[in-house]
């Protein structure tokens, strides 16, 4: 299992923490945090917060807003085997369209946007 945390930190930075459940040791332990502030793109639905998985990964379509208030949506993905992630941001293509309504898909060894 994956959890995250947020924290409201010090001096108005916020502080993420992942954290992974190992089953035989039965205790969370943090792994590599994200970069950035990130709120997880929800429909409104508790489901739409689950990742998909893709090569032992899982990935999450989350927004990003800096502190000018713009939204940017990137992809988090979260190695399961090294325990660290990455930010991938969204080809030119995906400003075309809203993303507001999206959500993040797997087929075969793609993403797509549903």
């Amino acid at each position: 299992m994956v959890r995250f945390l947020t924290d409201g930190g010090t001096g108005g930075q916020v502080r993420n923490t992942v954290q992974v459940f190992t089953l035989g040791d039965n205790i969370w332990r943090d792994i590599q945090s994200f970069p950035m502030e990130v709120v997880f793109h929800s429909r409104g639905r508790s489901d739409e917060y689950a990742g998909v998985y893709l090569r032992n990964s899982i990935c999450w379509l989350v927004c990003h807003q800096n502190n000018l208030i713009i939204k940017q949506f990137v992809i988090i993905s979260l190695d399961l085997a090294k325990e660290t992630n990455t930010q991938l941001l969204l080809p030119k293509c995906c400003d075309e369209f809203p993303l507001d309504n999206q959500t993040l898909c797997v087929d075969g060894l793609y993403l797509f946007f549903s």
